[in-house]
């Protein structure tokens, strides 16, 4: 019996571990996608550009 909550409680153990190192690493990458668009200016003009190009595509405008 106390072997199989030991087993229990490594696989909860794992579970918490795994979820918190991808919160981490999606924080990581989150924040260096900040930084880099923080320092890019023509990013939001781009973005612009790109999202105009998907709806004229959408559209059947292209």
């Amino acid at each position: 019996m106390a072997f199989g909550y030991a087993r229990g409680m490594a696989g909860v153990i794992s579970f918490v571990v795994m979820t918190a190192s991808m919160l981490v690493i999606g924080w990581l990458v989150w924040s260096r996608l900040q930084r880099q668009e923080a320092g890019d200016e023509d990013f939001q003009r781009r973005i612009d550009d790109d999202e105009e190009r998907a709806r004229r595509g959408r559209e059947g405008r292209e």
